[in-house]
C-alpha cells in the first residue's frame, strides 16, 4: 500500500512540474541510456535550443524512491546529454526533461575484468593478458566465459577467480600471472 501511495505522490509531483515550466526547446525522445565509468547517461533528441537554466531543470525519480537532478549539456543542435548520480543504476526511473517525461530502466554499471591465459607461443610458458571482459554485474567464482584467442584462432573458455589458484597443471610451479587480481583465467595450464 505504501508503494502505491509513493507512486501516486511521485506522479502528482511530476504533473505539477510539467505544468509550471515552458521551454524554448522540446525533448522529443530518449534515444540512449547507458551506465559506464561516467555514470548514468541519458541522450535525448530535441528540437530547439535550450538555455543554460533549462539544461539544469531536469530530474530523475527512482521508482518508489528518491529524486535526483540531471546535469545536461547541448553539444550538437538536436542532441542533449545528461548525467545523474550512480545511485539510480539498476532501477526503473522517470526522467523529466524538456517538458517531457520518460520511463526507462537504468542498467547497473559495467564491471570489467582482465582475461589471462597460459600462452605457449611466442613466449613459452608465460601468462598473457588477452584484454578485458566487461559485464553488468560482479562475476561469481567459478563462472566461465568464452573469449577469442587470436593466437589459437579459436574461442577458449576462462574461469573467474577472486585470487588465481590453478585447478591443474604446472602453473603453481612455473609461476602465477603478473597480477593476482580478480579476473578470468585459464583454469589449467600445461
Amino acid at each position: 500500500m505504501r508503494k502505491i501511495l509513493n507512486s501516486i505522490v511521485a506522479l502528482i509531483v511530476l504533473l505539477a512540474l510539467t505544468t509550471s515550466t515552458v521551454f524554448a526547446g522540446q525533448a522529443l525522445e530518449l534515444i540512449e541510456v547507458r551506465n559506464n565509468s561516467a555514470g548514468p547517461t541519458f541522450i535525448f533528441r530535441v528540437s530547439g535550443e535550450f538555455t543554460k537554466e533549462e539544461l539544469n531543470t531536469g530530474f530523475v525519480v527512482v521508482q518508489g524512491g528518491d529524486d535526483y537532478t540531471l546535469h545536461c549539456g547541448q553539444k550538437h543542435g538536436d542532441r542533449i546529454t545528461c548525467h545523474t548520480t550512480k545511485k539510480v543504476g539498476g532501477h526503473n526511473v522517470v526522467i523529466g526533461f524538456g517538458n517531457a517525461r520518460f520511463w526507462t530502466y537504468v542498467p547497473l554499471p559495467n564491471v570489467c575484468y582482465s582475461i589471462w591465459d597460459w600462452l605457449v607461443p611466442p613466449d613459452p610458458n608465460a601468462w598473457t593478458n588477452f584484454g578485458t571482459h566487461c559485464q553488468e554485474r560482479d562475476a561469481n567464482p567459478g563462472e566461465i566465459i568464452q573469449y577469442y584467442n587470436q593466437y589459437s584462432d579459436a574461442y577458449e573458455s576462462v574461469m573467474f577467480f577472486d585470487i588465481y589458484t590453478p585447478l591443474s597443471g604446472t602453473c603453481a610451479v612455473t609461476g602465477y600471472p603478473p597480477t593476482n587480481e580478480a579476473g578470468y583465467y585459464f583454469p589449467s595450464c600445461p
